[in-house]
């Protein structure tokens, strides 16, 4: 081949990447454009009402809605230790204002907006650092529907985290200009601070896009964008006294370096889904930078070129670090969580699309291949939104009893700060809590009726409660150990003591009266129980090795 129809070859093949071709009365880019659009709208309804169904209101969302001192949350205390949850306070304020516990589904609509917006904007990032429509349209398509992070896609809570990926990439997209600093970087800095007041992924955001526009537009416009975040959020976490998770201590530099490549490795891994595919696009993405340094005058000039997918990379490893300085020391068994694996996946696929694209107008037959490798494991990454054990049986058993537990006949005899689940990740949501969320109208009706069976099983859920103050005086030393079903008779007042787990229900002579309630040993308190309700006939049947001591 001559060299005069090799370069006319070249520029056909930038043409089917970057020029506009004519489709109709369409171009093929914007073709691009509304197939995405197209996609995110089914998408919407698709995560609501079918992959994110099952979920209901868990742990952080309780800890969110029972938090309230008098009308108002305390909106600048940290959340878990380290985060500045300011947006999403109010955001619960205003939802249960308006719906209470009556339906997830108003919280649950923010988070997926929030989410379905991100995937908008990752698609213009991709677009403005240079990748071609359909390359774009297809590598964002696979963060629409990623099954890996779904927690940060129908958990209402995490706000908080997809909140400050969306605040954070507006303000990245707003920041990227050529000129001087004027009103756009004013609103740019809006954002960022809504970034920083949502989560601690805040933080990573204002790295990603200090990195971007300094690439681009040199310091003085990169420190408007970042120093004033960061006084902000450093004089809060020393007023506040905000630091790493509780009960975390420092890792070594071997166990953060351990967490950062479990997290990178299983981010290739969820995009791909199949081993071979996850190798593919890791390889991708290398020969496509290779490319792309090749390419530029210099390799200065090629990073100012990829300047948005560079910062967000730099966040996204920045966002890596300050989880495992939290969770390392514990070991790199959360490090691909599903909330993380969201955040990070988000920060890579536009330096993937871009890689992508190298490669595509080096090789302008590799585009098909290319569109199919991200497209085949888009509806395997779904089955990731269904968890293991997070899952609906779990969700529709913390809804049958939040829910009943108000409304069974002896409710007004059980005292406020009973919890019917006594679970420590599950906030102040107490008999009080619930009795007051009754009576307003804020808590649904329960699932199922009422029935005598329903009513034993309440019996122990509410009349032999976990003591979680600490202010028990001790017991007794005199235990016995279960090795079999057991009966025991108590009455209101008596303390009790079990350790293993142990089946617990009422009962009628030798048999059970109703369902059996399961108690666990449970690390976060002494295992001490106090009955509430007089005369309680109870049967205990042991699962393993336990024990119980009571007052005599």
């Amino acid at each position: 081949m001559s060299d005069t129809a090799g370069a006319t070859e070249a520029s056909g093949a930038a043409g089917v990447i970057a020029v506009p071709r004519r489709l109709g009365r369409f171009t093929s880019e914007q073709v691009a454009a509304w197939t995405f659009v197209a996609y995110l709208v089914v998408a919407a309804p698709l995560i609501l009402f079918h992959f994110g169904a099952y979920h209901w209101f868990f742990r952080d969302d309780l800890m969110f809605l029972t938090e309230r001192t008098g009308r108002w949350p305390p909106f600048l205390e940290p959340h878990g230790g380290a985060h500045m949850s300011v947006v999403p306070r109010f955001v619960y304020l205003v939802l249960w204002q308006l719906f209470g516990m009556r339906s997830y589904l108003p919280y649950q609509m923010c988070v997926v907006a929030l989410h379905l917006t991100a995937a908008f904007l990752l698609r213009m990032v991709m677009r403005r650092a240079g990748a071609g429509p359909w390359i774009a349209t297809v590598v964002a398509a696979v963060f629409v529907l990623f099954g890996p992070g779904a927690q940060n896609i129908v958990w209402a809570f995490q706000v908080g985290f997809t909140g400050s990926l969306v605040y954070g990439l507006g303000q990245l997209l707003l920041a990227d200009h050529d000129g001087p600093i004027g009103r756009r970087d004013l609103a740019a800095l809006g954002l960022g601070l809504l970034a920083a007041a949502s989560s601690g992924v805040g933080i990573a955001m204002a790295v990603a896009v200090g990195v971007a526009v300094l690439l681009r537009r040199g310091w003085r416009a990169a420190a408007l964008q970042t120093v004033p975040l960061a006084v902000l959020v450093g004089v809060w976490a020393v007023v506040y006294d905000a630091g790493s998770t509780p009960g975390s201590t420092r890792p070594t530099i071997g166990q953060v370096l351990a967490w950062v490549r479990e997290s990178y490795i299983g981010v290739f891994e969820a995009i791909g889904y199949f081993d071979v595919l996850a190798v593919l696009i890791a390889g991708i993405t290398v020969l496509g930078i290779v490319l792309a340094v090749r390419r530029a005058p210099s390799p200065r000039d090629a990073l100012r070129t990829a300047g948005l997918p560079v910062g967000l990379v730099a966040g996204g490893l920045t966002f890596t670090v300050m989880t495992a300085l939290g969770r390392a020391s514990h070991g790199t068994d959360l490090a691909q969580s599903s909330r993380y694996m969201h955040i990070i996946g988000a920060s890579l696929l536009p330096l993937i699309a871009v890689s992508a694209d190298q490669i595509a107008r080096r090789w302008p037959r590799t585009l098909p291949v290319l569109l199919v490798v991200f497209l085949v494991p888009i509806p395997c990454n779904t089955r990731a939104f269904t968890p293991t054990f997070f899952g609906e049986p779990y969700m529709r058993e913390r809804e049958r009893i939040l829910t009943i537990a108000p409304r069974v006949p002896f409710a007004d005899e059980i005292p406020g700060w009973v919890q019917p689940i006594p679970d420590p990740y599950m906030g102040d949501v107490t008999m009080a809590f619930l009795r007051g969320a009754a009576r307003n109208g804020d808590l649904p009706e329960p699932p199922n009726a009422i029935g005598p069976k329903t009513i034993e099983e309440f019996k122990v859920r509410l009349g032999v409660a976990l003591v979680t103050d600490g202010s028990v005086p001790p017991l007794p030393t005199d235990c016995r150990r279960l090795s079999g079903p057991t009966s025991l008779s108590v009455t209101e007042g008596d303390l009790l003591r079990i350790d293993g787990d142990v089946d617990v229900s009422t009962r009628t002579g030798d048999e059970a009266a109703g369902p059996a309630v399961r108690f666990s040993t449970n690390p976060f308190n002494r295992n001490v129980f106090e009955v509430q309700l007089p005369d309680l006939d109870l049967l205990l049947v042991p699962r393993g090795n336990a024990s119980i001591c009571t007052e005599g």
